[in-house]
């Protein structure tokens, strides 16, 4: 069919309504990003989030509501909780940032995370609602370690214990729980024998920075040199030792010497010789 006057600008009307209303006519979708920071060793950091739009907004462009929501960072203590309604990315354009301030502090956290999420779209449809933010501990993680490297005391009588109590420090604050295996070990003295062997796990809750363990000395009466035996910190975490030392508390008994009784045989024989001793003197002073 030829191609008329009235056809050709019927096409070319809608040739123009294309290209004047294409934006409109495209899919736009609206998403956001992932971010990871460090925090700062002195000052705070910022993340800042993209919200993107998959092809320029259109006349009157994309509005929408974002804020930020807690998972293991939590607002005020690890980042500024930020929200903010009848955000716009005007016609043409495909970007708008979302800024979060990271605050720095000074104990172990480890890896924590929140949420950006985007509510109330208008212009777009929503293809990505929620954006990840991680941010990266600048703290090195807290080692654990005996207070004193070694302590002692008597063993006790026979039938008892003697309680030692040894105390272990976080070399730094943390904000999550670190737990810590512990186990007693010979050196010179023997468990179950010269003290009772005993092994756990020290937890540190949240804020805590030391945690004692007790050990028992078993007593006896044996005269024996000081014995010795360590307490050792253990995986998974930098260790420890501990020596302690089981001061011998017995002495061997002093006899008491037998005072010599004198019976009668023995008292005349003795009064004999001192009567022939007088009578030996008595005839010297008279010769």
């Amino acid at each position: 069919m030829p191609l008329t006057r009235t056809r050709f600008t019927t096409q070319l009307r809608v040739a123009a309504a294309l290209c004047l209303f294409a934006p409109l006519l495209q899919a736009q979708s609206l998403s956001i990003d992932d971010i990871t920071v460090t925090e700062g060793g002195s000052a705070n950091v910022t993340a800042t989030f993209a919200v993107s739009l998959s092809a320029p907004a259109g006349p009157g462009g994309v509005t929408f509501d974002i804020a930020t929501a807690d998972n293991t960072a939590l607002g005020g203590a690890d980042y500024i909780a930020n929200t903010q309604q009848d955000r716009t990315i005007s016609a043409g354009e495909t970007t708008a940032d979302f800024v979060v301030v990271i605050n720095d502090d000074n104990q172990f956290e480890g890896l924590q995370t929140y949420f950006v999420n985007i509510t109330s779209v208008s212009g777009a449809t929503l293809a990505d609602a929620q954006g990840i933010g991680t941010i990266n501990d600048d703290e090195p993680l807290p080692t654990a370690a005996f207070t004193a490297s070694v302590s002692s005391a008597d063993e006790g009588a026979a039938g008892t214990t003697t309680p030692v109590v040894v105390t272990a420090a976080l070399s730094g604050a943390s904000e999550v729980p670190l737990s810590f295996s512990y186990a007693t070990a010979d050196v010179t003295a023997s468990a179950e024998v010269d003290y009772l062997g005993t092994s756990g796990t020290l937890d540190f809750a949240p804020g805590e920075l030391q945690k004692q363990i007790t050990v028992s000395f078993i007593g006896d009466n044996f005269i024996e040199s000081d014995e010795s035996f360590t307490l050792e910190l253990r995986s998974p975490r930098d260790g420890d030792t501990h020596t302690l030392t089981i001061l011998n508390d017995d002495a061997a008994a002093i006899a008491n010497p037998p005072i010599p009784i004198m019976n009668f045989t023995g008292a005349m024989l003795l009064l004999a010789a001192i009567a022939v001793l007088a009578a030996l003197q008595l005839r010297r002073q008279n010769a």
